[in-house]
C-alpha cells in the first residue's frame, strides 16, 4: 500500500503540477507576445504589399499619362499649327481689309479737306474782290453820275446865264 498511496501522491502532485503550470501559463502574455508580433508582421507584409501595389499602380498611370501627353501633344500642334494658318490667313484679310477701308476714309478725308481750304482760301479772295468792285463800280457809277449831272446843269447854267 505504500507503494499505492506514494502512486496516488506522486500522481496528485503532478497532476497538480501540470494543472498549476497550465494556470500559470494561462494568466500569462505569453500568447500576447506571439499575437503582437504577428500582427506587426502581416502589418509589415500588407504595408510591402500596398506600397509595391501602389508603386506599381504610379508606373503605370505615369506610362499611360507620358504616353497621352505625347499624344495630345503631338495633336496640340498639329491643331495649334492649322489654326495659326487659318487665324494668319483671317488676320491678314482682315488687315488688309481695314487698311483698304482707311485708304478710302483717307482719300475721302482728304479730299474734303482740300475742297475746304480751296473755299477757305477762295471765299475771303471772292468776298474781298466781289466787295472792292462793288464800292469801286458804286464809286464809279456815283462819279459818273455826278460828271454827268455836272454836265447836264453846267450846259443848262450856260442856257440860262445867256
Amino acid at each position: 500500500m505504500k507503494r499505492k498511496s506514494y502512486t496516488l501522491i506522486v500522481a496528485s502532485v503532478g497532476i497538480s503540477a501540470f494543472l498549476a503550470i497550465g494556470s500559470v501559463y494561462a494568466q500569462s502574455n505569453a500568447g500576447l507576445i506571439l499575437q503582437d508580433w504577428y500582427k506587426a508582421r502581416s502589418h509589415q507584409l500588407n504595408d510591402r504589399m500596398v506600397h509595391s501595389t501602389v508603386v506599381q499602380g504610379l508606373e503605370k498611370a505615369t506610362q499611360r499619362v507620358k504616353h497621352s501627353s505625347s499624344g495630345l501633344a503631338e495633336h496640340a500642334d498639329e491643331n495649334l499649327a492649322k489654326t495659326l494658318d487659318a487665324g494668319s490667313k483671317e488676320v491678314i484679310t482682315g488687315i488688309q481689309s481695314a487698311s483698304e477701308a482707311y485708304r478710302v476714309q483717307m482719300e475721302q478725308k482728304m479730299n474734303e479737306l482740300s475742297e475746304a481750304i480751296k473755299n477757305q482760301k477762295l471765299d475771303p479772295y471772292i468776298s474781298t474782290a466781289t466787295s472792292k468792285s462793288s464800292d469801286e463800280l458804286e464809286k464809279f457809277a456815283e462819279d459818273t453820275i455826278e460828271q454827268l449831272t455836272q454836265q447836264l446843269d453846267g450846259g443848262e447854267g450856260r442856257a440860262d446865264s445867256n
